[in-house]
């Protein structure tokens, strides 16, 4: 069984978002993700999708984005981005997405014998990285910022950030004791371009975590060297998924 990441599909088959506010190699995206996923991925294989799934406002309105990864080969990993708008709870997820999909919230799941847990994050203080396509506050985006996506200002923000810490820890607690490969999915990064440890890479390391895959990145300058985007802090692998980075094709994390 080979485990690949890519997150950041940012589907849109009802919304109709347009995706090249981050660059032209955005142009026709679902179908080099159709296309690379079905060269590499088998119906046994496992795909961590990290959020920002859909843009769909309603549950409702995902279900041909859903659909889409379901015609896609392997089991799908999901998990709430912050653009995850239609995102309604655990339940009415799984309900919603059905067989050949596992949904992480406040939960885990073993796949196998690999155990998988993790959250969306949020934006910390203490994680820095050089937005290239303005991620925080994407053109496409503008009528549902803040409203939808809940940041109403540094108080507000705070609360999610305290929030989605206590997630991370109930998430990785609850991948048994006993798996021995160990996965942290979050969306956004938990670790700075320059790598470093802090509050944050100590949860996932004290969970005994081998590897954790990030998004939520897009455009970033390719001119540039990223050591966070396959990197080792505290004897966890760091590994970046957004569709961009990876033109597309999902990330081979690991093989089992």
């Amino acid at each position: 069984m080979k485990i690949f990441a890519l997150s950041d599909p940012h589907l849109s088959a009802v919304s109709n978002k347009p995706m090249d506010v981050f660059g032209d190699n955005w142009n026709e995206h679902t179908v080099k993700i159709q296309d690379a996923w079905c060269s590499c991925v088998g119906s046994d294989d496992v795909v961590l999708v990290s959020g920002d799934i859909s843009w769909a406002l309603k549950i409702t309105e995902a279900e041909a984005d859903l659909d889409f990864l379901r015609r896609l080969p392997g089991i799908k990993v999901l998990l709430r981005g912050n653009h995850d708008y239609w995102w309604s709870g655990l339940k009415k997820v799984r309900e919603a997405a059905g067989q050949g999909f596992e949904v992480i919230q406040n939960n885990s799941c073993v796949i196998n014998g690999v155990g998988i847990g993790g959250s969306r994050l949020w934006n910390y203080p203490f994680v820095w990285w050089p937005f290239g396509g303005g991620e925080e506050n994407p053109a496409a985006d503008k009528k549902t910022e803040g409203k939808a996506s809940g940041r109403n200002g540094q108080l507000d923000d705070e609360k999610i950030c305290s929030s989605e810490l206590v997630r991370l820890q109930n998430s990785l607690a609850a991948i048994p004791a006993e798996v021995e490969l160990r996965i942290c999915m979050t969306h956004f990064p938990p670790i700075s371009a320059v790598p470093e440890p802090n509050a944050l890479t100590t949860i996932i390391a004290a969970h005994n975590i081998d590897y954790a895959v990030y998004g939520h990145l897009h455009a970033l300058d390719r001119s540039r060297e990223y050591q966070a985007a396959d990197c080792k802090v505290d004897g966890v692998h760091y590994l970046l998924s957004s569709c961009d980075w990876l033109d597309f094709k999902p990330r081979l994390v690991v093989e089992v």
